[in-house]
C-alpha cells in the first residue's frame, strides 16, 4: 500500500485552487445540514493498493469476520466463551433479548498496514460515515491525475436492505442520541436512500420516538424498519427506550439495521476469545491461521502473567474492552516504566474489563494539509490506519469502502484529532 504523492511536485497557487476546488463541490453534496462548516481536515493524496494486495486484504478481513461471527453465535451457549465477554450487566439483558436476530449491517475493520495487515478492532455497534465517507472518497477520486476503484457504502447498504426485506413504502428511521452535534450523516441517509426509490425516511434522536400498542412512531408515523446511528454504551441507561425497543421487534417484526446483537462483533473480548485455544474447536483451519496472521496477540488481562506485561511494556498496549473512540487506551511504548506499571495496578482492580494486546508496528507518512485559511501548507508526519468498510448479510460479508486516518498521536481517532483520507484500488 503505497501513498500518491501526487500534489508535491505542484506549486501552492494549484494546490489551493484544487483545494478549493474539493472543497466547493464537496460541501454541499457531503454536508447537507451544516455545508463544510464543520471540517475534518482531508489529505487529497490517497493510498493505492495493488490488486494483489487487495485481494489478500479481502480475503484475511473476511476470514476472521467469519470465525467472529462464529464465536459470537456460540457466546449464547458456552458458559466459558460467555465469560470471556463479561458483559456490562445492562447489555447482557438486551443482548439475550437479540439472541434470534441475525448479524446484518455496516461494520468496520480499524487495522494498521505496515509490511502486512493486522486488525486491531472491530467497529460493529455504530460505524459512523458510510454515506459521507462515499461522497467524499468520490470527491477524491475525481480530481486524482489516474482512474482507481473504491467499493460502494451506499449500494451495499440499499442491497442489504432489499435482502433484508425492506420495501420501498416501509418508514425508515434513522435514529441517532439526543444532543448529538453532528447529524450530517444522518440527513445524508435519508437523502440516498430518497434518491434509491424508498418513499418514507426520516431520521431524528432515538430518545423523541413514540411508542404505544407495542410499536414505535416517529412524527405519529409508525417505524416498520431502525438504521442504529448510536453505539449500545450510549443507550444502555436509557433502559425504558431499550425495553421499547426490543418489545417493538417482537410484537410489530420492527427491523433493526446494526441490531444489539451485533455489539458481540464489535467487543474487544471478541478478539481474545478469537487468540484463545479453548473456542478453535469452531472455527475451520483456515480461519483459525487467518486469526493468527491479522490479529495481532490479544489477552484478557484477568489471563495474562502480569509481571511479564510490567516488565515488557514496549510490547503491549492496554486497552479497556468496553470503550470506543481510543478512550482508556495506554499505549506502553508511549509511557514511563511508573505510569506503566500504575495502569496497570489500576486495571487490575477490575481485571475482567480490561485486555492487553500485543503492539504492532505503526505505520507512518507524511502529510501535506492545504489550509485554505492561512493559504499555507501544512507537513507533517503521521500515524495512520487503514479502516475498511464491510456490509454483513445474513450469509455473506462484502468490501466497501476504505477510510484512512491519520494523526499526531498514535491513538488514531478522528474525533481526538487528526484528519483523513482514502485508500483505492489499482483499476
Amino acid at each position: 500500500m503505497q501513498k500518491l504523492n501526487w500534489l508535491s511536485s505542484k506549486e501552492n497557487s494549484e494546490v489551493r485552487d484544487i483545494t478549493s476546488r474539493f472543497w466547493k463541490t464537496l460541501s454541499p453534496k457531503a454536508y447537507p445540514i451544516t455545508k463544510g462548516s464543520m471540517r475534518v481536515p482531508i489529505s487529497l493524496e490517497p493510498f493505492i493498493l495493488s490488486k494483489n494486495e487487495y485481494a489478500d486484504l479481502q480475503k484475511g478481513i473476511l476470514l476472521v469476520i467469519s470465525a467472529a461471527r462464529k464465536l459470537a453465535e456460540h457466546y449464547f451457549d458456552d458458559v466459558e466463551l460467555r465469560a470471556v465477554f463479561s458483559l456490562h450487566p445492562t447489555e447482557t439483558d438486551l443482548i439475550d433479548a437479540s439472541k434470534d436476530e441475525s448479524f446484518v449491517g455496516p461494520i468496520r475493520a480499524d487495522l494498521f498496514y505496515a509490511k502486512k495487515p493486522k486488525i486491531v478492532e472491530l467497529n460493529t455497534d455504530f460505524p459512523d460515515g458510510l454515506f459521507l465517507h462515499d461522497i467524499t472518497a468520490k470527491c477524491i477520486l475525481d480530481i486524482l491525475p489516474s482512474t482507481y476503484h473504491s467499493p460502494s457504502n451506499a449500494t451495499l447498504f440499499q442491497e442489504l436492505l432489499e435482502t433484508e426485506g425492506v420495501s420501498k413504502d416501509e418508514h425508515i428511521f434513522v435514529g441517532y442520541d439526543a444532543g448529538r452535534k453532528f447529524i450530517d450523516e444522518f440527513a445524508l441517509t435519508q437523502t440516498q436512500l430518497k434518491q434509491a426509490g424508498w418513499k418514507n425516511v426520516s431520521y431524528g434522536p432515538l430518545e423523541e420516538l413514540a411508542y404505544r400498542d407495542g410499536a414505535l412512531y416517529f412524527n405519529t408515523e409508525r417505524i416498520e424498519v431502525i438504521r442504529r446511528g448510536v453505539e449500545t454504551a450510549k443507550l444502555r441507561s436509557n433502559t425504558e427506550l431499550l425495553s421499547q425497543l426490543i418489545t417493538a421487534q417482537s410484537d410489530s417484526g420492527l427491523k433493526i439495521i446494526n441490531n444489539f446483537k451485533m455489539r458481540l462483533l464489535g467487543h474487544k473480548a471478541l478478539l481474545a476469545a478469537l487468540w484463545d485455544r479453548r473456542f478453535e474447536r469452531y472455527l475451520t483451519t483456515e480461519e483459525v491461521e487467518a486469526v493468527r496472521n491479522i490479529i495481532p496477540e490479544t489477552l484478557k488481562l484477568e489471563t495474562t502473567s502480569i509481571e511479564t506485561v510490567r516488565a515488557h511494556k514496549d510490547d503491549w498496549v492496554l486497552k479497556p474492552s468496553d470503550l470506543a473512540e481510543g478512550k482508556g487506551v495506554v499505549i506502553g511504548s508511549a509511557s514511563t516504566e511508573e505510569e506503566w506499571s500504575a495502569h496497570l495496578t489500576d486495571a487490575l482492580r477490575n481485571p475482567q474489563g480490561w485486555l492487553v494486546q500485543r503492539k504492532v508496528v505503526i505505520p507512518k507518512e507524511t502529510f501535506s494539509i492545504f489550509d485554505t485559511d492561512t493559504d499555507k501548507i501544512h507537513v507533517a508526519e503521521m500515524s495512520y490506519d487503514l479502516d475498511p468498510h464491510i456490509v454483513l448479510f445474513r450469509d455473506h460479508a462484502e468490501m466497501g469502502n476504505m477510510l484512512v486516518r491519520f494523526s499526531p498521536s498514535e491513538i488514531l481517532n478522528v474525533m481526538r484529532g487528526g484528519g483523513l483520507t482514502y485508500a483505492f484500488v489499482e483499476n
